[in-house]
């Protein structure tokens, strides 16, 4: 059930609990009965919206109980792609990418972000592959920033989570031009940025700051074209 079918039941269930409160006259047998049911289905559909949303993944025995890693916020990534250059023959440097994922407990959504393209994925699915592990098996549609000549391009997407909470994630990707290529995740925040200039400003930021506190620090990739 989409997240506005939901809101709107909830909604009608509340109008209808509200409602048997102000019928004249003495309480009847069916109004009660209408009026019971009515707040339990807006206590039952607010929690279970409320453990949908992320409260499955907030509290640490839910995260023990439920078979699903917690995935939700903005990840860096590097992405290697096995792509060349016709008119040199060479193949592109290390790409800086950031891949947001928005996750609730029944869906999961990707969007990978550089800085000459912006992949949304069309369908995701969190699979899982034993032992604790996972895998997200996703079909995106990249498409090029303004300005940039060459049309957008669709792919398959797998990677590989270690654990449900994992600290890195890898995988693979395949792009109907005939390119392949890996994908390596190393780090999140929270937050769900929406460009690439507002990830990597960011991540630059916290990096900074890791270092001048001592600690260790991921350097700084390249910018290159995505392919």
């Amino acid at each position: 059930m989409q997240e506005r079918q939901m809101t709107a039941i909830l909604i009608g269930l509340i109008i209808l609990a509200a409602a048997t409160l102000f019928i004249p006259g003495s309480v009847a047998v069916p109004t009660l009965l209408v009026s019971i049911v009515a707040w339990l289905g807006v206590v039952a559909l607010g929690a279970w919206m409320a453990f949908d949303a992320s409260f499955w993944r907030s509290t640490s025995m839910l995260r023990d109980w439920v078979d699903r890693p917690d995935l939700h916020g903005t990840w860096g990534a590097t992405l290697r792609s096995n792509w060349t250059d016709p008119t040199t023959g060479k193949t592109l440097q290390a790409i800086e990418a950031y891949m947001v994922i928005k996750q609730s407990f029944r869906s999961i959504k990707l969007r990978l972000l550089t800085s000459e393209s912006t992949s949304e994925v069309l369908e995701a699915s969190v699979l899982s592959a034993g032992d604790g592990k996972f895998r997200i098996a996703a079909i995106y549609r990249s498409n090029p920033k303004q300005g940039r000549d060459e049309g957008g391009h669709t792919g398959m997407l797998i990677l590989d989570v270690p654990s449900k909470r994992p600290k890195k994630l890898g995988g693979r990707y395949s792009t109907d031009r005939g390119t392949e290529g890996e994908v390596e995740m190393h780090g999140r925040s929270r937050r769900l940025f929406s460009s690439f200039r507002e990830a990597h400003d960011a991540f630059h930021r916290s990096k900074a700051k890791a270092g001048a506190a001592g600690q260790e620090s991921v350097p700084a990739l390249p910018m290159s074209r995505a392919a």
